[in-house]
């Protein structure tokens, strides 16, 4: 049975580095100038990102000499979450700064929630947040979220709003500091452990994304946090009953908040069915570890009734569109499997859930004949490209994005707005200049955001194909790496079969930063003859 670990973590290993080699190779070589509707105009960019990167190589290559002392440079973990702990505090002054100038009133479900929220706390919902409830039953926690914070703001006289957006803030800053945790516990090395936390702080901690209050920032620490958790409980071998609770109990709660998150609960419990193949059989932990997943389960069950409950919401099926529906929509080959109204009026105009779920398979099974094998390689190819071809995670992208921006005679303010509004004429979203949704006033120091951020990006994909290679040559498998590389493969499979939308990828970010900071740190120690 210890062969069949191995085999299992070379298997992954080898889809990690599959995989990412193809995200690399298709953000270099695709242009897609001719798709007007969500052209970024960076694919020549990223050739001249990719070339400087090799170049920041080759010169550490050169004096790797004088990089040996800090590549082997250790201390406690203790003392590392003391120094994390001091820039977290700097970063979250920071952010605060910059959330100040640039919030404004997010539009789509951001402004439904919000405005839902109120109307719940003065007394009862719309007939159409009623209805939106019911077809969208995923969003009643970030619902339960807004009616507490607005409630708080009126209890203590400020606006409930901002409340939750420094909330979505603390939590963007939570998980840039697991991440510089959890990359330390793995390498128990400084210097990637410094690296993976730069790439949060630049792609999560300064992201113009951390001023939606959103699932997809709400959400970010949850991940990397039951890799913290998982990592911990292997280290002090403890009984298979505490990562049942881990699986079932937080992946649960996990799900509720945000469904993309369960990738990892998912991993850890393939990893650890795989892992445990090699022990003796013991029929008391198993009958232990099943006890503690069915009470967590029906707790997790409970508190969503609770929620349920303390929100006056009734679920109906009826409503509810099933997990088919999604895989035919991240399917359409004219639009290229993102959300589009005219699917969801489509589904939603049968009644019953099976009603619906024979539609969409029909649907689906149309496109799949239509498009044939080289139309639907060819539309995954866009999908992927959609997906992770992009620094910015589709920053201001979306259909009604922005609600209403807020009036500011701060130069200061306008100063920072330059940098992360995107700003009619920009260069970056080109569909944007034929619509009226852009941030109009600012954002002409947008493209600086946008190479910064896509610079770090690259780095953060190439490293994870480096972890790949270090997974295939490793001789000593490790299951929190396996869980890491299940959990991103689980991702981009997702993004790729189903509905397509670079937000989505955000949630998972600090799983990413994690496999860079591993793989960097492997890298590093080639370099430098470790």
């Amino acid at each position: 049975m210890e062969k069949l670990t191995g085999i299992f973590s070379k298997i992954i290993a080898c889809l990690v580095f599959f995989s990412f080699a193809v995200i690399l190779g298709i953000i270099i070589i695709l242009d897609r100038s001719h798709l007007d509707w969500f052209n970024y105009r960076i694919a020549i960019r990223n050739v001249f990102l990719l070339v400087g990167w090799a170049v920041v190589f080759g010169f550490i290559f050169a004096f790797r000499g004088k990089l040996k002392p800090w590549a082997k440079k250790s201390g406690s973990l203790l003392q590392w979450k003391k120094t994390l702990l001091f820039c977290s505090v700097i970063l979250f002054i920071v952010e605060i700064i910059i959330v100040k100038a640039i919030h404004f009133q997010v539009g789509w479900d951001v402004y439904y929630m919000k405005d839902m929220a109120q109307q719940f706390l003065q007394g009862g919902l719309s007939s159409f947040y009623k209805d939106y409830m019911v077809t969208n039953p995923n969003n009643i926690f970030i619902f339960g979220l807004n009616v507490f914070f607005l409630w708080l703001g009126n209890l203590i006289h400020v606006d409930g709003y901002i409340l939750f957006i420094i909330f979505g803030v603390l939590c963007t800053n939570i998980s840039c500091y697991l991440v510089g945790v959890v990359t330390y516990r793995m390498t128990k090395k400084m210097l990637p452990a410094w690296i993976a936390y730069g790439i949060a702080v630049v792609l999560l901690g300064l992201s113009p994304w951390m001023s939606v209050p959103y699932t997809d920032t709400i959400s970010l620490w949850i991940s990397v946090l039951s890799i913290d958790i998982y990592f911990i409980l292997k280290e002090r071998m403890a009984h298979p009953a505490w990562m049942a609770l881990l699986i079932f109990a937080l992946g649960g709660i996990t799900y509720y908040l945000k469904p993309i998150n369960i990738f990892v609960g998912l991993s850890i419990l393939i990893v650890e069915i795989i892992h445990f193949t090699k022990e003796k059989f013991q029929l008391k932990k198993i009958l232990v570890c099943i006890l503690v997943a069915v009470v967590s389960l029906f707790c997790v069950k409970g508190f969503q009734q609770l929620v349920w409950t303390g929100l006056d919401y009734t679920p109906d099926s009826r409503y509810e569109k099933p997990m088919v529906y999604y895989l035919m929509l991240g399917n359409d080959p004219l639009l290229g499997g993102v959300y589009n109204t005219v699917d969801d009026d489509y589904i939603s105009g049968f009644y019953s859930l099976e009603e619906k779920k024979e539609a969409s398979l029909s649907l689906l099974k149309t496109r799949m004949s239509q498009m044939g094998v080289s139309g639907y390689l060819s539309l995954l190819v866009r999908k992927m490209d959609v997906d992770f071809n992009s620094g910015l995670f589709g920053w201001g992208k979306e259909a009604d994005f922005v609600y209403e921006l807020y009036d500011t005679d701060s130069g200061f303010d306008h100063s920072i707005r330059n940098f992360y509004y995107v700003g009619q004429g920009s260069g970056v979203y080109s569909w944007l200049d034929q619509k009226e949704l852009c941030f109009l006033e600012d954002g002409k120091n947008f493209q600086f955001l946008a190479v910064v951020t896509q610079g770090v990006w690259l780095f953060v994909l190439m490293m994870c194909l480096v972890f790949g290679i270090h997974g295939w040559k490793k001789t000593r498998k490790n299951p929190v790496e396996d869980v890491i590389s299940v959990a991103v493969l689980g991702m981009i499979l997702y993004l790729v079969l189903f509905e397509t939308n670079a937000r989505y990828l955000i949630s998972m970010l600090p799983v990413f930063f994690v496999m860079a900071g591993v793989g960097c740190s492997k890298m590093i120690e080639k370099i430098v003859g470790e």
